[in-house]
């Protein structure tokens, strides 16, 4: 083997050393960069659940301060309903009968919440269970009638503009459309073992 013959081999045997060195290192910048990624989505989901976790303690909070309250007269014993017909004869009454609204809307005044959305999430949860918000739905279908058809409704979203006057109806809506699509998930959850 000549010398010139023995440094090319070394130099090709180099440069071959130095192309996979190269390759090696792009795969660890690429797996370093797809961490760097993941870990991003973590940060940012971390985040949105320690929100959540804030908003939920702060609820917690209004409600453990309220007064606890008054026993209401025997019409709003029920509340909140578990079944369809129950929660039907109850909105037909709201329309016929003015105290009948007149102590739903001071139950409802005693529900709590600093803001729109606390305040429509727990008027609704305090008048329509899970399990009923099961059987409504936000746009009629065979099956199922629409809260937009009942009295109880526009009494919930009268209730929460005059307690938040720069409210919109699209923020009230939100939050009673995410009521009714999210119950079987709550009742999923509670039923789930631990």
């Amino acid at each position: 083997m000549d010398f010139n013959t023995g440094a090319d081999y070394l130099f090709e045997r180099i440069l071959k050393e130095l192309d996979m060195s190269r390759h090696r290192e792009d795969q660890i910048l690429k797996e370093l960069e797809e961490s760097r990624r993941r870990e991003e989505g973590t940060q940012r989901l971390l985040k949105t659940l320690t929100e959540e976790v804030f908003m939920l303690r702060g609820e917690v909070r209004q409600l453990k301060s309220l007064p606890v309250p008054e026993p209401v007269a025997n019409n709003l014993q029920m509340l909140p309903f578990e079944t369809l017909p129950d929660f039907q004869d109850f909105d037909q009454k709201l329309l016929n009968e003015d105290e009948m609204r007149r102590e739903l809307k001071s139950k409802l005044k005693m529900v709590g919440g600093n803001d729109v959305p606390t305040f429509t999430r727990l008027a609704i949860k305090a008048v329509i269970s899970d399990k009923l918000a099961v059987d409504i739905t936000w746009r009629r279908t065979l099956e199922k009638p629409s809260i937009q058809m009942f009295s109880t409704y526009a009494i919930i979203k009268e209730m929460a503009v005059s307690k938040f006057p720069t409210s919109t109806e699209l923020d009230i809506n939100k939050v009673i459309q995410q009521y009714f699509l999210h119950a079987r998930d709550r009742i999923y959850k509670r039923q789930k073992p631990l």
